[in-house]
């Protein structure tokens, strides 16, 4: 048994279900109900009771959850002492962030982590994707945090965090702003904004429209910026429609300031990767700042 597991075992008495708890965890579900298995044959006898509306705790689920809690709770109260004693709390961790992590995600989870630590010094550096994974290998950031497709490096980490859904973004005054989504073939004859090569946002929607048959060079690119708030403020106005991760623009749909589509026959989606370097040595500090994006808290959108 060790801490991961009671972690796992939490989350999905929380929850109560397999398949949230995966999805917070990061996690498939057959890789969370492999540690449950694992669980209940150390104490042999079943932990959760399923059913077709979800999970619930047996006599002996709870029992365990109880003390799992404890266990939970004691270890973090060991953590804080041994920071204390090594003076963890004053140490500083750089991070890289893309333009939508570091603008609307990555703040909120650093606030919530400094509640733990107050007086942790942390910085991001914010930029497009690429240069982001530039920074974690010229070993200018302790990791960084990147939209993009899953990938493979010999000298990098990666893990995926989390993953937001890729929409079309018009402004709320222009007859597109009745659909609820659009075809390809209809994005073709509007004029498209966009963020700059090497923006993931981009090369996802380039690489996914190629797929279905459409070159990037058949789009009515008119402007291209490198400021995710420029390209806000240019589809605010009116003057076209761009591409962005949903959870960016959410503040802005729900004020009614944007409007946004899915497109039809295809599903986008945008992965949020941790990447650091294999042979990096992380400080206490950013050692637990890695477990708390990793873990339950994961990285959660403002």
């Amino acid at each position: 048994m060790n801490l991961y597991q009671f972690e796992l075992f939490c989350q999905i008495a929380k929850v109560r279900s397999f398949t949230k708890a995966a999805k917070l965890m990061h996690l498939t579900q057959p890789a969370i109900s492999a540690q449950v298995q694992a669980m209940e044959n150390f104490y042999g006898t079943k932990l959760f009771e399923r059913s077709a509306t979800g999970v619930k705790l047996t006599p002996a689920g709870e029992l365990v959850y109880k003390y799992a809690q404890h266990f939970l709770a004691e270890h973090e109260k060991l953590e804080r002492e041994i920071d204390n004693l090594l003076g963890t709390n004053a140490q500083t961790i750089v991070i890289g962030a893309s333009s939508t992590i570091g603008n609307f995600a990555l703040p909120c989870n650093v606030w919530s982590f400094k509640e733990k630590y107050p007086e942790a010094n942390i910085r991001i550096e914010v930029d497009n994707s690429k240069k982001v994974i530039d920074m974690v290998m010229e070993d200018k950031v302790d990791f960084g945090l990147a939209e993009g497709p899953e990938f493979t490096h010999p000298d990098l980490e990666v893990k995926k965090v989390g993953e937001s859904q890729v929409v079309i973004i018009t402004s709320p005054e222009l007859p597109l702003a009745r659909q609820d989504s659009i075809t390809v073939e209809e994005l073709k004859k509007l004029p498209l904004i966009m963020r700059e090569p090497g923006s993931s946002v981009r090369e996802v929607f380039f690489d996914a429209i190629k797929k279905a048959g459409v070159p990037a060079k058949e789009l009515n690119i008119v402007l291209e910026l490198g400021s995710f708030q420029g390209v806000l403020e240019a589809v605010k106005k009116g003057h076209g429609v761009s591409i962005s991760c949903l959870e960016a623009i959410k503040k802005e749909f729900h004020r009614k300031e944007l409007h946004y589509l899915t497109l039809k026959d295809m599903e986008l989606t945008m992965p949020f990767l941790l990447v650091y370097r294999k042979d990096r040595a992380f400080s206490p500090l950013a050692k637990r700042f890695l477990r708390f994006i990793i873990g339950p808290a994961a990285l959660e959108f403002c």
